[in-house]
């Protein structure tokens, strides 16, 4: 623990703790809003941003870079626990487009 409090405190950094149900509920979010498979601890970026903004410690109308890290089948396990069973698709691109859809409402088209 010791090992990343000098680089946060010389770069003005925070650091917090961000709950499963969280990053659960944001892995969820990126699969339905962007089509993006994430990697529960990927998503732990999106909650502490939510929290940081509604501290006021970012700025509403600051623009802020989450990395990614991980893609969802780092953890399938976690997924399969949470989610709905992954859709199924043949293998075309038209045919994954419509699992998507029909699995998570997300629509590449629009």
């Amino acid at each position: 623990a010791r090992g990343f409090r000098r680089p946060r405190r010389a770069s003005n950094g925070v650091a917090m703790f961000v709950e499963d149900d969280a990053m659960l509920g944001w892995q969820e979010r990126l699969a339905r809003s962007e089509g993006i498979w994430a990697e529960p601890s990927a998503a732990a970026t999106f909650p502490a941003i939510e929290r940081l903004r509604s501290r006021g410690i970012i700025k509403n109308d600051a623009t802020v870079v989450a990395l990614m890290t991980a893609g969802g089948l780092k953890d399938t396990d976690t997924a399969n626990r949470r989610l709905a069973k992954l859709p199924a698709a043949r293998g075309d691109v038209d045919d994954a487009l419509r699992a998507l859809k029909e699995a998570y409402g997300f629509d590449a088209r629009d």
